[in-house]
């Protein structure tokens, strides 16, 4: 299998893969995107910590056009005053808003409100009651009668609850609230019999000194007999299989277990699946572990994850990957190079448009070639499947760089005339890349990656 590019001293270039580059948001946005929702118009919520998206000054709650744009109608700058960390869309299209802020679009409002279909705030839902300062949401869920689970924690305070609110924000006295918990709530999950799945990265309930996962009573009591046996964990993210399955992503190590994993899967009956073996991650460098921040399930049954890894399954997928139902790696969804820089779980959130399209937010310096494209992107539903790519880059960072499905070995070559072919790298590894070339030494060159099987 051959791939092949020239390259005259181009700033950057690379053959397609699922980055849509007709995602007009610009540079991103200028710090982190923690939630997004598409809503029925095709606009998009986005909310962050960031006081700049696609160009323009906005502080943390923005809404873009379909097409990526700015809505510059939304939100001038200085009417939210701290950071959106989550957003739930409800079935009547209003949205849940969660986070650390005390002014939301030019409101007094204190760390939870509820915006209307059309953006504006919802002054039919008031928690200012509920909530006292220095209070930070961190997760919410919505119960099938429309009550709203809410996952908080005072600032600097390491002790978190879960509060059970009603449709108009008051509080639900009859759901138990006093459970002191020790870490952080980042998601919550409530289950058909009433009771509710919290995780995030927590060490202990009350006297309960467990790790990570944790199951309420329909009552908002702690059932102290749930041990799903994890240890030195951490559950960011749960969805649900049409089967009734739970995925379960996260920084995750069965206990007595050797290695740690980032996707496991629950039975209906809140038992590790053990016939469930999805492809083995590779960690990212520096990291403690490969791990997933986000998943997102789509209609057909694939399951796009995000997180801080570099490879699954033999392919290059730094941190974003998309799977079969089974957990096998979708060779048809390809990021190319991938999602830049070295945070932890660099994807914080992911969003299905109803064209299929996903949107990706998160801390990352980039997807694929779109280097000045920080924290937001969109991909496409599939690119070319199995292919091997050559990327290039010129300017102050110049490299040369490939990625293939897997196999091998696998080689990066030059050439000046396309008949006589040097190896400037060669590896197992599904990516690989030289950063030593000078593009100023040879202005025109051929660069060809190769897979031999």
């Amino acid at each position: 299998m051959y791939s092949l590019l020239f390259v005259a001293c181009a700033p950057a270039f690379g053959q397609v893969s699922v980055l849509d580059p007709s995602f007009k948001v610009g540079p991103g946005a200028n710090r982190a995107v923690n939630g997004m929702v598409v809503q029925a118009d095709g606009r998009i919520l986005v909310g962050g910590e960031f006081t700049s998206i696609g160009g323009c000054s906005n502080s943390f709650l923005a809404r873009l056009n379909p097409d990526g744009s700015a809505d510059k109608s939304f939100n001038p700058a200085g009417q939210t005053d701290g950071a959106v960390l989550c957003l739930l869309e409800q079935p009547d299209r209003k949205v849940l808003v969660g986070g650390s802020f005390s002014r939301l679009l030019g409101h007094d409002q204190l760390a939870l409100a509820r915006l209307l279909e059309d953006g504006s705030l919802d002054p039919t839902f008031d928690a200012g009651a509920t909530f006292t300062t220095n209070t930070t949401f961190f997760a919410l869920a919505l119960q099938d009668d429309g009550q709203v689970l809410v996952g908080y924690t005072g600032v600097g305070d390491l002790i978190s609850r879960v509060v059970r609110v009603d449709t108009n924000g008051t509080l639900d006295p009859t759901f138990v609230c006093t459970n002191q918990i020790y870490g952080y709530i980042i998601t919550l999950f409530p289950q058909p019999d009433g009771s509710v799945l919290f995780g995030g990265s927590i060490y202990a309930v009350d006297s309960v000194s467990r790790q990570t996962l944790f199951r309420l009573m329909p009552d908002g009591e702690l059932d102290r007999t749930f041990d799903i046996g994890l240890e030195s964990s951490s559950v960011f993210s749960l969805v649900r299989q049409p089967s009734g399955h739970i995925l379960a992503g996260g920084l995750l190590k069965r206990t007595g277990g050797s290695n740690g994993v980032p996707l496991l899967r629950l039975n209906a009956d809140l038992q590790w699946d053990e016939s469930f073996k999805p492809d083995v991650f590779s960690q990212a460098v520096g990291s403690a572990g490969p791990s997933i921040s986000t998943l997102l399930l789509q209609p057909d049954g694939k399951i796009v994850a995000g997180g801080d890894f570099f490879g699954v399954g033999g392919y290059w997928r730094r941190h974003i990957v998309r799977f079969t139902p089974e957990g096998h790696v979708d060779g048809c969804f390809d990021p190319g190079i991938g999602l830049g820089g070295f945070e932890i779980g660099p994807v914080r959130a992911l969003a299905r448009q109803p064209d299929a399209r996903v949107l990706i937010g998160g801390v990352f310096q980039g997807v694929d070639t779109a280097y000045g494209q920080s924290n937001l992107a969109r991909l496409l539903p599939q690119s070319d499947c199995d292919q091997i790519r050559v990327y290039l880059k010129g300017g102050d960072q110049t490299f040369a760089a490939a990625t293939f499905p897997p196999g091998g070995p696998n080689y990066l070559e030059v050439s000046a005339d396309l008949t006589n072919w040097q190896t400037i790298q060669t590896d197992t590894s599904p990516y690989i890349y030289d950063a030593w070339f000078s593009m100023a030494d040879a202005p025109q060159a051929f660069f060809r990656a190769r897979q031999e099987r």
